[in-house]
């Protein structure tokens, strides 16, 4: 009587890719989308850099990005993006844990450029910390599930060439804020056109 093939046998039958020319249309859609989502979400970052200090100082009617009250308040604004960004992580995590990676990945993309945008709505100090602290929640919330997408969806054995693919996209999105520069017109509403212009993605 002829033994019945194990787990392990009908495992190893299983057909892994062995190139990318291997990969389903599913995996590349994936894989672009968590990149894509990695790689505007830090450009928020970045440009938020360029655009924080002159934005605070307009909001305080401030007369220098150096004032120390514009340090202080931008001090705060910015712990409030670093809670959220830690929050959004276990947050949307959870959201991915019930309604699917790729759905809770749309909805971190949206988060943080809906919040991002209406950033260059604020009147007061405050209202910008506000913004902030839920953009942030989206960007945590990206580089969460965009990292277990692609764990769950590529070949398990190109691990160390995901991670790289996924840092290389540090160089680029910092590249993004020593051009856009280039772009802006002189005068008061840079702050609000940096803003809005890094929430394009979404």
């Amino acid at each position: 009587m002829q033994a019945q093939p194990t787990v392990a046998v009908k495992a190893a039958s299983v057909r892994q890719p062995g190139s990318l020319q291997d990969l389903t249309p599913q995996q590349w859609k994936s894989g672009i989308a968590a990149w894509l989502g990695w790689f505007f979400d830090g450009l928020d970052m970045h440009l938020y850099t360029l655009v924080a200090a002159p934005f605070v100082m307009q909001l305080l009617l401030a007369n220098s990005p150096s004032d120390p009250l514009v340090r202080r308040y931008s001090s705060w604004i910015q712990a409030a993006f670093l809670i959220g960004w830690a929050l959004g992580g276990g947050f949307f995590g959870r959201v991915g844990d019930l309604v699917g990676r790729s759905r809770a990945l749309s909805l971190t993309i949206i988060t943080y450029a809906l919040f991002t945008g209406l950033s260059s709505f604020a009147q007061t100090w405050w209202h910008l910390m506000i913004f902030r602290f839920l953009a942030a929640l989206g960007i945590g919330g990206e580089w969460a599930v965009g990292s277990s997408l692609f764990a769950e969806t590529w070949p398990r054995r190109w691990g160390p060439w995901i991670a790289a693919v996924l840092s290389l996209r540090w160089v680029l999105e910092g590249s993004g804020p020593w051009v856009l520069p280039y772009f802006l017109r002189p005068g008061r509403d840079d702050g609000d056109l940096g803003l809005l212009r890094s929430c394009r993605p979404g």
